[in-house]
């Protein structure tokens, strides 16, 4: 199995736009590229591989001197790969289909629109927390801005709720306990450096105050993250509470 260092890639999104080229409705490879995306959307069933592929827009495409660019599209894509591998990235499995110069990387520009998409890639980056390494502190939130044009939707016209929620569950890669934006110093940190993330179902982190914590449907976890990892300061409802 091929591994792959994230220190090696280097992110060049104009080498990679002049990598292509339109042709009606296709999307036509002027070189060897490689699509990556996590097995992980295959297990979800948000990509279905085939001759012709279903992919999660949420993808890099990647040249042979491991120059990539990011896409933030949360609608379905079709491609031909050449070929379909699975490569390791860290401790993680991607899946890595491999066009060949002069072949579609995308067999239609076109989307279909499908809101089912929302919940599912919503449970499966913020709920759980697994969000691709190559996908930052921007990308993220582009990837829920974007859901209206790509799904229909009106969810994600006010980004203010995703906005709040990527802040709660970006942290500094270093320090779990710390948020991402207490962490960075400016705009160009937060482009630059990719956080930790922290899924909104994660109980030690992803709630503050005791109350937040046992309150929820998961009592014995919350009771457990409670004790050994107490509040230093009573909330304002906490002590309403208490008179």
């Amino acid at each position: 199995m091929e591994k792959l260092d994230i220190k090696n890639l280097k992110r060049n999104p104009s080498k990679i736009k002049n990598s292509l080229k339109t042709t009606g409705d296709m999307v036509i490879a002027k070189k060897n590229l490689s699509i990556i995306f996590p097995q992980k959307f295959v297990d979800k069933e948000l990509t279905i591989l085939d001759n012709i592929c279903e992919i999660l827009g949420i993808i890099i495409i990647m040249d042979e001197d491991l120059n990539y660019s990011v896409m933030t599209v949360p609608g379905k894509l079709s491609t031909e790969p050449n070929e379909i591998e699975t490569v390791e990235i860290g401790d993680e499995l991607f899946v890595k289909l491999i066009i060949e110069e002069g072949n579609a990387i995308f067999t239609s520009n076109k989307i279909v629109k499908n809101t089912d998409l929302i919940y599912q890639i919503f449970e499966l980056l913020m709920l759980q927390g697994k969000v691709p390494f190559y996908l930052n502190y921007i990308d993220l939130y582009k990837v829920f801005s974007n859901i209206p044009k790509y799904t229909g939707s009106d969810v994600g016209i006010d980004t203010l709720g995703f906005e709040v929620l990527i802040a709660i569950s970006a942290r500094n890669p270093n320090n779990l306990d710390m948020q991402f934006r207490k962490y960075i110093k400016d705009n160009k940190d937060m482009v630059e450096t990719t956080p930790a993330w922290v899924g909104l179902k994660n109980i030690y982190y992803s709630y503050n105050s005791t109350l937040s914590k046992i309150a929820g449907s998961y009592f014995k976890k919350g009771l457990i993250a409670a004790i050994v990892k107490p509040e230093d300061k009573s909330t304002t409802l906490e002590n309403i509470l208490r008179k």
